[in-house]
């Protein structure tokens, strides 16, 4: 189905749960009264349990709360959350049109990915495994870690620091490849 209704709201997270949650619900709510189901993009594993977030490497205040189905009884629609590389992967398959299978990479504070394969009309993301495929990478290249150790955000890093960051990228996708 197409969405009637589809809007992007961000907003930093602020580590405190409740904090976080009061914010999101209160963004729900601005964006309108009527609601018929609500799509969530999260950082994390979904895999376990699809209502409650595992192995949240930057949002560990997030995990085993059950925000599914708290936000599910406050607008009284059904509540779809998936990880947000896999939710990046199927809608680049979908809307660039993709007809190849692909593997997605996803690079912020954290790195993760997912294969994208097609069965006919189907287009199938899987999470990749993080521990499996991506905690090296993300040790090496993710935001969160790359701030630690330049003790700064990435930008306030400079062309060099950049440099030294893209060589490890490099080094850490031929791996994964």
């Amino acid at each position: 189905t197409t969405p009637l209704l589809v809007q992007r709201v961000e907003y930093m997270n602020t580590h405190d749960f409740q904090t976080d949650y009061a914010r999101m619900i209160e963004e729900i709510h601005k964006i309108s009264s009527d609601i018929t189901a609500i799509g969530i993009s999260f950082p994390g594993d979904w895999t376990g349990n699809p209502s409650k977030l595992s192995l949240p490497t930057h949002n560990i205040d997030w995990e085993d709360k059950p925000f599914v189905q708290t936000i599910s009884k406050e607008f009284g629609c059904p509540v779809y959350i998936e990880n947000d590389a896999v939710c990046g992967a199927r809608g680049t398959a979908y809307h660039e049109k993709v007809s190849d299978d692909f593997v997605y990479i996803t690079w912020g504070t954290g790195i993760g990915g997912a294969q994208v394969t097609h069965d006919g009309d189907t287009v199938v993301a899987t999470q990749l495994v993080w521990a499996t495929y991506m905690k090296s990478f993300e040790g090496a290249c993710g935001g969160a870690n790359l701030e630690k150790k330049y003790g700064k955000p990435g930008d306030q890093l400079n062309g060099e620091e950049w440099q030294v960051i893209m060589i490890d990228f490099q080094s850490e996708l031929e791996k994964f490849i």
